[in-house]
């Protein structure tokens, strides 16, 4: 079923054939440098999965993004719930969650070629149009410049830093900005 579409993307459900590239996309450096989401194929099928349950159950989720002109399967695009963490957030974070936060994986050769913002943009009308969802957040490393100009030209507004848990103090890659629409 396809739940969102725009001039050259689908946001629909899963399909078992999306499971190999999704895994190939976490086991690629490049793509996951920002967020080590690396997953075995038993965990690329539970995240298909429960991708989809949560599209089925909520209306929302994170939904597979093909091109509407090829059928491929590009990434994944769209919102979900997000948990505090203590092993990723700070403690004085605990107030905002849980949070409705926009993503967007691609795989790395559909990379500047205005796919995720093409995406994102379709899942914030989604969002707008078919829920009751007022705020969006963007957690983004503030080394990941593609993702902060996304960000930018989706008029997202800067609201706060916090250094993620993940990384060891002083890591280059520790220091993330989170980002608000409010829609």
């Amino acid at each position: 079923m396809r739940y969102i579409k725009t001039k050259r993307l689908n946001l629909r459900s899963w399909k078992p054939e999306d499971v190999i590239p999704y895994l190939k996309a976490t086991q690629d450096n490049d793509v996951v440098q920002f967020s080590p989401i690396k997953k075995t194929i038993k965990e690329a099928r539970e995240f298909a999965r429960l991708s989809s349950a949560s599209v089925n159950d909520r209306g929302f989720g994170l939904f597979a993004v093909e091109r509407r002109d090829t059928k491929e399967f590009i990434g994944i695009a769209g919102i979900r719930v997000k948990q505090f963490d203590e092993k990723k957030h700070e403690v004085d974070m605990h107030t905002m969650f849980p949070c409705i936060e926009l993503y967007v994986m691609l795989i790395k050769k559909y990379w500047n070629q205005g796919f995720a913002t093409e995406a994102l943009r379709g899942v914030i009308k989604f969002t707008e149009k078919k829920t009751d969802i007022r705020d969006l957040y963007a957690f983004v490393c503030n080394r990941n410049n593609p993702a902060l100009n996304v960000v930018d030209k989706l008029g997202m507004q800067r609201i706060d830093t916090f250094k993620h848990q993940q990384y060891v103090d002083g890591h280059s890659k520790q220091q993330f900005i989170i980002y608000k629409l409010e829609t």
